[in-house]
């Protein structure tokens, strides 16, 4: 047999089991086209008889007519119903043609609704089975058997012995009516549902369960509502491809760091981090505090206050180590005490040279001492002194002396650690360079009246006159002689006792 507009027609036979299933169309009102006596009504198709095998017990239109059409209302609306037709089997020239069509609604066309079945096969209707098995879909209240075939020439008609309409009794659906619809798994329970598919509403599964009806357990490696997440998707400590149906659990050992939820599934909020998502972001030790921070690491990015370490500054310092990520040891401080807390501050002064809450720093450049309180002596180089001593490590400047080089050079001394003495000055020298600030003593020159000078001659001459070897100018020194400044009356003087050596020497010479 032949199906058109794509509509199976099943002819295996419908087997009913009593209480699940009801037949809607029995009983009801019904009407056709003509008739073709009174003993044949439109009421002989809904009567509970399915005898087909005789004249008498069919529902038979008038002839001749352009088509013939039978109706019944069902008085209630249907979804996707059974229709079976039980067709005359003693007279089989009426089959070939035969329309099915459902609608919500009366209408005088009978061709109003949807087409369920055409029935198309040979004229003579061998080959086309006695009865007529098949679901018509949609929601419908009118049922229209129509055709507009005439197969042996006499006209347009209809004859068949019964039209059943079968629907499911309440709660129940599928296949013969054998399933329960509160036997179902949706999300949103229900004890009716649709007669045909048992279609859970809105909403879909329950966790664990899949399918149109909600009755397939999920496969393995899937879980939830629906069916819809993979085991292999979520972020568990200990990683699975299988896993709780329904609820998706984890193993012992939670969820990786940013997730969190039975099933791992679920990112932490700004607010938290970590595995589980169990950590506050307000309660780590940055030394930049934030209210938010990163899911998965819950990460410091200015680093941790003194004292705390790990990457989100969640653990204090081991014992032995102090400061910022835990990275400085106490041993390295110069405190006079050992209590050594989290930022490492020393309960007490700090040992000589050193400064700083911690002690770690040497004193700055130009001190030592305890708290760096006493100030660096005059160092060689300008260098700066030893920050626990204060001892200058390449001697003093020129002019101071000792081991701090905080004493100035005594009177005749000068130079580094005032190891030199002074020359031949009239008073005291420079204490750095030995320079003679108020010149030399009497037979001495050089900026430090260090050079010795030999006594001068000259030939007798008259004073303030030049002389070939001589002085000249009240007493300032000619070239070649001494360079000694002396004043006119000494001058007069040392010239006046030349004068009387050399005519002693003459008299002397004259008596010889």
């Amino acid at each position: 047999m032949a199906v058109s507009d794509g509509v199976v027609i099943l002819l295996a036979s419908f087997s009913l089991v009593t209480g699940t299933v009801t037949n809607v169309a029995e009983g009801k009102q019904a009407w056709m086209s003509s008739t073709f006596d009174d003993n044949h009504p439109a009421s002989k198709a809904v009567d509970g008889d399915t005898r087909a095998d005789d004249f008498s017990h069919v529902a038979y239109t008038g002839r001749g007519r352009s088509n013939a059409w039978w109706k019944v209302d069902l008085q209630t609306s249907v979804q996707s119903a059974r229709v079976i037709l039980y067709f005359r089997t003693d007279f089989i020239l009426r089959r070939n043609g035969v329309h099915l069509y459902t609608s919500k609604t009366n209408s005088s066309d009978p061709k109003e609704g949807n087409l369920c079945l055409l029935v198309t096969g040979r004229v003579d209707g061998i080959g086309i089975p006695d009865v007529l098995n098949v679901t018509c879909p949609g929601t419908w209240r009118y049922l229209t058997v129509y055709t507009g075939t005439g197969n042996n020439g006499a006209g347009f008609a209809l004859d068949f012995a019964e039209v059943q309409v079968w629907m499911c009794a309440p709660g129940q659906y599928g296949a013969n009516c054998a399933k329960d619809c509160s036997s179902r798994h949706c999300k949103t329970s229900s004890s009716t549902c649709d007669r045909i598919s048992g279609a859970c509403p809105t909403g879909g599964c329950d966790a664990g369960w899949m399918g149109t009806d909600c009755t397939t357990v999920c496969a393995p490696g899937q879980y939830g509502a629906n069916c819809a997440k993979d085991c292999s998707s979520r972020h568990c400590k200990t990683s699975s491809s299988t896993c709780d149906r329904i609820s998706g659990a984890c193993p012992t050992g939670g969820c990786d760091a940013g997730w969190m939820g039975t099933d791992c599934t679920t990112a932490c909020t700004n607010l938290m981090y970590g595995p589980n998502c169990v950590s506050s972001c307000s309660a780590r030790h940055c030394k930049t505090k934030s209210s938010t921070c990163d899911g998965v690491s819950g990460e410091c990015l200015g680093g941790c206050e003194d004292g705390w370490t790990e990457i989100d500054c969640s653990s204090k310092c081991h014992a032995g180590y102090y400061g910022q990520n835990c990275h400085l040891k106490c041993d390295d401080r110069h405190c006079t005490s050992a209590s050594c807390t989290g930022d490492g501050a020393c309960s007490a002064e700090c040992e000589p040279g050193w400064t700083l809450r911690d002690c770690t720093q040497e004193c700055p450049s130009g001190t030592y001492g305890i708290i760096c309180n006493k100030t660096c002596g005059q160092c060689a180089n300008d260098d700066t002194c030893h920050h626990v001593t204060g001892i200058c490590a390449d001697g003093c400047e020129a002019g101071w002396q000792g081991d701090l080089c905080q004493k100035g050079c005594g009177k005749g001394t000068f130079g580094s650690n005032c190891e030199s003495r002074c020359g031949n000055c009239n008073g005291t020298c420079n204490v750095v360079d030995g320079r003679c600030l108020w010149g030399c003593t009497e037979g001495y020159n050089g900026p430090r009246c260090s050079v010795e000078l030999p006594l001068c001659v000259a030939k007798i001459g008259v004073i303030g006159r030049s002389y070939r070897n001589g002085y000249r100018n009240g007493g300032h020194a000619a070239a070649g002689c001494c360079s000694v400044h002396v004043s006119a009356e000494t001058w007069k003087t040392e010239m006046d006792s030349l004068k009387w050596s050399r005519s002693k020497r003459r008299k002397k010479d004259r008596l010889h």
